[in-house]
């Protein structure tokens, strides 16, 4: 008598079932809705809480793809912002490179800062690509500086006020994509900025003024 919830083979023993073949790991595509320059400064002007949780809610592989948007979003800004005020072709061309250069010091420090922390304080640990694309939806504000340039005919008060508020929310940005990205309370967050950065410069300031003097102090010859 032969059991009924057995399935016999070729010798009278029960078959064993074929396991599932592991799928093959294919690369991650970049986050749905931002594959393109305009899809990534749509999101980051309109949608800009969402984008970030977005970001840090998606693997390291999904988010790397969106560190060149990010650069297209700050040289654009630096452009914009460097010809507001420019009145010829060699000042519009000075003024331009010098801010797109500006900006990009600035993103590359904020964005090593933010490597730097999610490595001892953060719940993950970001590539500097990924620190790129978090901290690069900061700088999309900044392009409306270009369309307050025609309210200069205002009196200089409100023009200032005005022009600055695009800096104003560039700032809001960057300190709510380090607190998602770290998971920090904000209390913490303004600590870690305000006391670790200017820390690590007089430490570094230090050595190299004591290098400074020790090799000062060796004896040359003429």
């Amino acid at each position: 008598m032969t059991d009924s919830t057995a399935v016999l083979g070729d010798n009278n023993e029960p078959e064993k079932q074929l396991e599932p073949t592991p799928k093959q790991s294919q690369p991650q595509a970049p986050l749905e809705n931002l594959n393109s320059v305009l899809d990534y400064f749509h999101a980051a002007l309109l949608e800009p809480i969402s984008t970030i949780r977005r970001l840090t809610n998606a693997s390291a592989g999904q988010t790397e793809y969106l560190w060149f948007e990010a650069f297209c979003i700050v040289v654009t800004a630096g452009a914009i912002m460097g010809g507001v005020k420019s009145q010829s072709a060699l000042q519009l061309l000075y003024n331009c490179s010098s801010r797109i250069l500006d900006l990009l010091i600035t993103w590359y420090i904020v964005t090593s800062i933010l490597h730097t922390l999610s490595k001892e304080f953060g719940v993950r640990k970001y590539s500097m690509k990924e620190g790129f694309a978090l901290t690069g939806i900061a700088f999309a504000p900044l392009v409306l500086t270009g369309l307050l340039g025609c309210l200069a005919a205002l009196p200089a008060p409100a023009y200032f006020f005005f022009l600055s508020m695009p800096v104003f929310w560039s700032i809001a940005l960057m300190v709510t994509a380090f607190r998602t990205a770290l998971g920090l309370s904000y209390l913490r967050l303004m600590l870690l900025v305000m006391i670790i950065p200017p820390l690590l410069f007089l430490v570094e300031t230090f050595w190299l003024g004591l290098a400074l003097l020790m090799a000062m102090g060796l004896p040359f010859r003429s």
